[in-house]
């Protein structure tokens, strides 16, 4: 690794491996089983879902926690079925493209697509060897993150932490290929050949002047994504949003 790299990395926390940035949460995390006298203290804060949420929980396990609407259309389809029955899924529910899919349980931003054709389709669910997703794909021009939680005896919960995603994008001026506008993308720098395999088929074409091209539409740091906070943007409009989600199920924390 080229010194400049290295020092890139160390000032740079999102480029650390996931283990890096989470190990030095063990001291808090023996302190809390002990305390609780279970390894898996943190289960109770949202008992409907598996370990709590904390991992290894589904998504479709997530969205019956909500209510309709609040969540995009969504179809579940197993891994061992044959294309033609996802197809038949696919149409059946009246879904077109594009739309995105992504492993029922997942995280990170792993596996996530967005499918624009058949094709895509076909490959993307022979690859797959777990159960997925397809969900009406969002086109919003805003995501945000909101962090939240509400302490059971109490009606109304806290935010603590309110971002917003910004995509991992490069913009075309008219002369550079694809290729080359990633190779000029400081956040790309560490997921390279990622981005090669995942645009092969356009790397070598020009984008025009000011055509913003997405690399990646999952939202998070381990996919690239840039969070900004929002912080003074939190309100008793927001909270309240959240507030009625959380009771929505009556153990939803």
């Amino acid at each position: 690794m080229k010194i400049s790299d290295f020092v890139y990395r160390v000032r740079h926390w999102d480029t650390w491996p996931y283990l890096v940035k989470y190990v030095p949460l063990s001291p808090a995390w023996l302190w809390y089983c002990l305390r609780a006298r279970s390894f898996w203290f943190f289960t109770p804060s949202n008992p409907t879902l598996t370990f709590g949420g904390f991992e290894g929980e589904s998504k479709n396990e997530m969205y019956l926690q909500l209510p309709e609407g609040s969540y995009p259309r969504s179809i579940y389809i197993s891994h061992s079925a044959c294309f033609q029955e996802a197809a038949a899924l696919f149409t059946g529910n009246n879904f077109s493209f594009p739309f995105s899919v992504k492993p029922d349980v997942g995280m990170m931003g792993f596996m996530f697509r967005k499918i624009e054709n058949i094709e895509q389709f076909k490959k993307y669910h022979t690859a797959m060897q777990v159960d997925y997703l397809l969900q009406k794909f969002i086109d919003y021009p805003l995501e945000v993150s909101v962090f939240y939680y509400r302490y059971p005896h109490e009606s109304s919960g806290h935010i603590t932490g309110f971002i917003k995603k910004e995509f991992l994008e490069v913009k075309g001026d008219r002369s550079s290929t694809l290729l080359e506008l990633i190779q000029k993308y400081p956040q790309v720098r560490f997921r390279l050949e990622e981005m090669k395999q995942k645009h092969d088929m356009r790397l070598n074409e020009v984008i025009p002047r000011g055509e913003i091209y997405f690399l990646s539409y999952a939202l998070n740091l381990s996919r690239g994504g840039n969070l900004v906070s929002l912080a003074h943007e939190k309100d008793i409009r927001l909270l309240k949003i959240f507030d009625e989600l959380s009771h929505h199920t009556k153990s939803f924390y």
